[in-house]
């Protein structure tokens, strides 16, 4: 071998790539179309355990919810302890955009459970779940104050971006171009 450092080099990399941990990926999503203008937005995190191409809740490492509220039902904030159940098809620009496919999260309080999505306004069936955690079929995504009785609903699905990872394959170049320099160093010293 002429050069081992590169050799080594490039076995290192490619050893640190096939055995680097799975990380969980960041996804936001956005609801819009519910009275008076209001929306839900928020964040989930999750790894895809089982290899599927599926997110379900045993998976899911980190949530956030927000609703901004309207006249039906006051605004409301959720954590990863509110969430009772999610399915999110990995790649997917919208939740409820598949049969199944959604997501519940249970306030407590005196708001209820949050009902989104269903799959779209033609009354095509779609995947939600009730305040008892069981799934259910109907359409459009829905919060509710469950004491008043009065609900909100809207017909649009949850619009999903995944959040990139940051600087992982820039730090992975870095480290290349100082293998590289490195190496170029030591064939020209090799020269001389």
């Amino acid at each position: 071998m002429k050069h081992p450092l590169l050799t080594l080099a490039g076995a290192l990399t490619a050893a640190c790539i096939a055995h680097a941990p799975a990380h969980a990926t960041t996804y936001l999503f956005s609801q819009g179309g519910y009275a008076g203008g209001a929306t839900i937005s928020g964040s989930f995190a999750g790894e895809d355990l089982d290899a599927d191409g599926w997110l379900y809740g045993y998976e899911i490492t980190d949530f956030s919810l927000s609703f901004s509220g309207n006249y039906a039902v006051p605004a409301f904030s959720h954590g990863l302890s509110d969430l009772n159940g999610l399915e999110y098809r990995i790649g997917a620009s919208q939740i409820g955009g598949d049969v199944p496919g959604g997501m519940a999260s249970n306030f407590g309080g005196f708001v209820g459970t949050l009902l989104p999505p269903g799959k779209n306004a033609n009354s095509v069936l779609g995947y939600q779940f009730t305040s008892l955690q069981w799934p259910t079929y109907s359409i459009a995504g829905e919060v509710a104050d469950i004491d008043l009785g009065i609900s909100s609903r809207t017909h649009e699905l949850i619009a999903v971006t995944a959040v990139p990872e940051p600087a992982s394959q820039s730090l992975l170049l870095v480290g290349l171009i100082g293998i590289g320099g490195l190496v170029r160093r030591r064939m020209r010293a090799d020269r001389l």
